[in-house]
């Protein structure tokens, strides 16, 4: 079912991927936030979340992604190889 926007345009339903720097930026308005603010409690959640959300964008960058890896080639049926082979 799509969801619809301010305006009553629809969208179709669709994964969100959001970069690191998102979280990055997150981050550091939390811990500014945390420095700003005179509520000691405040502070300490606000730095709290802040460690919980940078661990888990450590975690996904030390993931390594599976669609980036290398696909094996076959010598015997890529066609750049012969390419390659004739040039050296």
């Amino acid at each position: 079912m799509p969801r619809f926007a301010p305006g009553g345009r629809a969208y179709p339903k669709r994964n969100i991927v959001l970069s690191r720097d998102y979280f990055v930026r997150q981050v550091t308005a939390l811990l500014k936030f945390a420095k700003e603010t005179t509520n000691p409690r405040l502070a300490a959640v606000l730095i709290e979340k802040a460690a919980d959300l940078k661990s888990q964008v450590d975690e996904l960058s030390t993931t390594p992604d599976p669609a980036a890896q290398a696909l094996d080639v076959d010598p015997e049926t890529s066609p750049l190889l012969p390419d390659i082979r004739s040039q050296t």
